[in-house]
């Protein structure tokens, strides 16, 4: 963030996201936005589809929340979207190309679930580290360990942020919500200064690739600063 007299705080956490425009350290309330997107509602989300599909997790929020904080992304730009909801879609048949079964890998994650003897705490196998893999499996039968599969989980999930209409609400995400504050919220004369100062908060700011996609989306609609 540039050192400025006025940004925008993008406060996204458990149950809403927040957007907050400031001048001289003071929240300018009047300019404030609320969305109806929050952590809860993706966590809800992700134990939805991982039930409909795996197993069923109704009821084990504190464990699918935290299979959400481990292996959740946000794609970096629309290309970048396109790109990883095709990789998960095409999967990784057996006469996959190198290059194909080492993309696929590097999206795909396998969370082993806590039996709450062995295994006290879910965790994350990436199988293209064999070496970490090898580790965290060590002394386990195979035969007692049940595993959650993750592709397009890993960024459907937290696209919601961006995109609220893909589950059927009906509002703007990040993107529009910053620029209806700098726009239609605060004085005119704070559009430029409110879009190049922007702070994200909050637990669901910690996705990897969050900023990036907030730029590329800014950039898209118009704002190449």
């Amino acid at each position: 963030m540039k050192e400025s007299k006025c940004h925008v705080v993008v406060d996204s956490g458990f149950s809403f996201t927040y957007g907050v425009p400031f001048f001289n350290g003071v929240p300018l309330k009047q300019g404030s936005l609320r969305m109806n997107v929050g952590g809860k509602l993706l966590t809800n989300l992700l134990t939805e589809i991982i039930s409909q599909k795996q197993f069923n997790l109704q009821g084990e929020f504190a464990l699918v929340n935290h299979m959400k904080e481990l292996s959740g992304f946000v794609a970096s730009s629309g290309p970048e979207l396109n790109s990883q909801l095709d990789l998960a879609r095409k999967g990784c048949p057996k006469n996959s190309s190198a290059d194909h079964k080492f993309k696929f890998q590097t999206l795909q994650r396998e969370y082993v679930l806590p039996d709450f003897k062995k295994i006290k705490k879910g965790f994350l196998i990436d199988r293209n580290d064999p070496e970490a893999q090898k580790e965290k499996l060590k002394d386990m039968d195979p035969k007692d360990i049940s595993v959650v599969n993750l592709t397009n989980e890993r960024f459907v999930v937290p696209e919601v942020l961006f995109n609220p209409q893909d589950i059927g609400l009906t509002e703007g995400g990040i993107p529009e919500m910053v620029k209806q504050i700098s726009q239609s919220r605060v004085p005119s004369s704070m559009e430029p200064l409110m879009l190049e100062n922007i702070v994200l908060a909050g637990g669901n700011s910690l996705y990897p690739g969050i900023a990036e996609r907030l730029q590329w989306e800014l950039e898209e609609r118009g704002y190449r600063n």
